[in-house]
């Protein structure tokens, strides 16, 4: 279970290190104090009827694959155990829709959506459940770098045909890298390669952040308007540079770009109609393949956070 919260923070004006996230007893999602789990020992059991929520019926318990696919916020990811029935996660579960007043458009969209959350493990619901341990390596740092790994991996399939378009993109990844790292205090030699300016010298700081906006400014120009083929990739990589925040935002744009990518392949090997001329079975077809090839760099994507995390 993810328990939403911020990374913490220094004072203003001081450099400010997001090692690990807030520890807090509010949970936005069920609007409920959590017993938190104590050293080797879990927290209280809670039951859906002892919360305070007017709207919450069950608690979410989401897997890896969830919280990449639908974009949560960050904060402490908890392991937990439940008691009683538990019923599979839905789209429903994470957006509201109603099939009123849809155009046929909108509803094969839709039958394409709950159909790709049918095939995800996306988590399950509970009535009763309690906090076992924290997952201490879940931390701002680790999802920075997994929001950089993945539009790194957008990058090396498909880098635009533009040569300076793409040295702009592979120039935000490696500054983000560097950055990443700099911010979380976990090194500042990479940073330093970077600026070419020892860490130590008056104005650092002002330093690093110019060459962010710099090299932020660079690629908003380039994403809104220059690069037709690539833009959710510069999106992408556009989130990297952000402090602590967009992180599956910032995923999601790299699935994007890669499905896209991907989808001209497929067109090529397969006969289709356009996707602006598809009517009917076509356009369902159409709307299905295309959360598809979403779902095959979600499978990436999860397999590789699974990874960052062991280590």
């Amino acid at each position: 279970m993810l328990i939403k919260s911020f990374p913490k923070l220094d004072l203003p004006g001081v450099r400010r290190p997001g090692l690990e996230y807030e520890e807090s007893e509010i949970d936005v999602i069920n609007y409920d104090k959590w017993s938190l789990p104590k050293s080797d020992k879990p927290g209280e059991w809670h039951t859906i009827e002892s919360t305070s929520s007017p709207i919450e019926k069950f608690f979410r318990l989401t897997s890896l694959a969830g919280l990449i696919w639908h974009g949560e916020h960050s904060g402490n990811l908890y392991r937990v155990e439940y008691e009683g029935q538990s019923q599979r996660l839905g789209l429903e579960d994470f957006i509201y829709y109603g099939s009123s007043n849809m155009s046929a458009e909108q509803q094969s969209e839709m039958d394409a959506k709950i159909h790709i959350d049918n095939c995800i493990p996306l988590g399950i619901r509970v009535k009763k459940v309690r906090l076992v341990s924290r997952v201490e390596n879940w931390t701002p740092f680790l999802l920075w770098s997994f929001l950089i790994d993945c539009a790194e991996h957008c990058y090396s399939l498909h880098q635009p045909s533009d040569s300076a378009i793409s040295k702009s993109y592979k120039d935000g990844i490696e500054f983000s890298r560097a950055y990443s790292k700099y911010e979380c205090d976990m090194g500042v030699t990479e940073i330093e390669q970077q600026l070419k300016q020892k860490s130590d010298v008056k104005g650092f700081y002002d330093l690093v952040h110019k060459r962010r906006r710099e090299i932020l400014d660079k690629i908003k120009i380039v994403v809104d308007g220059k690069d037709p083929a690539t833009p959710n990739l510069g999106r992408a990589v556009l989130a990297c540079l952000e402090i602590f925040g967009r992180v599956f935002e910032g995923v999601n744009e790299a699935r994007i770009q890669n499905a896209w990518s991907f989808r001209s392949k497929y067109y090529d090997n397969y006969e289709f109609p356009s996707i602006h001329s598809a009517k009917g079975t076509d356009e369902k077809n159409l709307k299905r393949i295309w959360y598809a090839l979403l779902k095959e760099e979600l499978d990436w994507q999860v397999t590789h956070l699974f990874k960052l995390m062991e280590n």
